[in-house]
């Protein structure tokens, strides 16, 4: 199934749910639905939907945006610059930050005005982030309704490996979460030591997930989160040299 560009027509149109899209991307004239309030895309198939349109930033009503994909890491996704305008989005399932080869890359900054966003958010491309500057931009402690934050750091330039592992190390300690958050999930993280310095203020942490973090040596000081209950560690590099007190 494709749809048609004159579903741009329908201007009075609040929710659209899409299943089984056959195209690798949606129409442009779906930006012309002024009023939508709801985007929901459920995508099954690798060969599905791989961009969004790039005039996104027209859907000034958008509360919702949300991409259903189980395996939404192991593909890459194209979001769209100046996604960021949406600023009544409430509810952004993914977010997708861009290769630096792309000429209309979405870079981590566009999420700096979104800071009505509740519940979930799930940030994929962290591979593709220049520097600390660009994380920080971001401003994820603005957005305090999160409770659930997921930061997925890709495989992008492998080739400079000790470099990305530094890089890494710097973003994420930029991406300081709301101090609210609940549940923490980093994946593919590159760098040895896990201890950024908004660590210990995530005072509500209940649920921390480290998954394929390969090189990483020393653990956070798990024991200053006194309300953690859950604490999950897949595919490292099994002993740790440390935990930091």
């Amino acid at each position: 199934m494709k749809l048609p560009d004159a579903i741009g027509n329908l201007l009075h149109l609040r929710y659209l749910k899409i299943h089984y899209y056959s195209g690798d991307r949606l129409p442009e004239t779906i930006c012309n639905l002024c009023n939508l309030q709801i985007l929901n895309i459920a995508i099954h198939f690798r060969n599905e939907l791989k961009k969004l349109p790039q005039g996104m930033s027209k859907l000034i009503n958008l509360k919702h945006l949300i991409l259903e994909e189980k395996d939404f890491g192991t593909r890459k996704f194209k979001f769209p610059r100046e996604i960021g305008r949406l600023s009544s989005l409430t509810k952004l399932s993914h977010f997708c930050v861009g290769g630096k080869d792309d000429s209309q890359r979405c870079g981590l900054g566009e999420l700096k005005y979104l800071n009505h966003l509740q519940g979930t958010l799930k940030i994929y491309g962290l591979g593709n982030v220049v520097d600390a500057c660009e994380a920080k931009n971001a401003e994820l402690k603005k957005k305090i309704g999160l409770c659930d934050l997921y930061l997925y750091f890709s495989e992008e330039n492998v080739g400079n490996h000790g470099g990305r592992m530094e890089i890494d190390v710097s973003v994420l300690n930029a991406l300081e979460p709301p101090p609210g958050l609940e549940i923490l999930r980093i994946g593919r993280y590159r760098g040895t030591t896990m201890f950024p310095n908004w660590m210990v203020s995530l005072a509500k942490l209940k649920r921390l997930t480290l998954t394929h973090c390969e090189n990483l040596e020393r653990l956070p000081p798990l024991g200053k989160l006194q309300f953690l209950e859950d604490l999950l560690i897949c595919g490292a590099s099994f002993p740790f040299r440390k935990v930091e007190p």
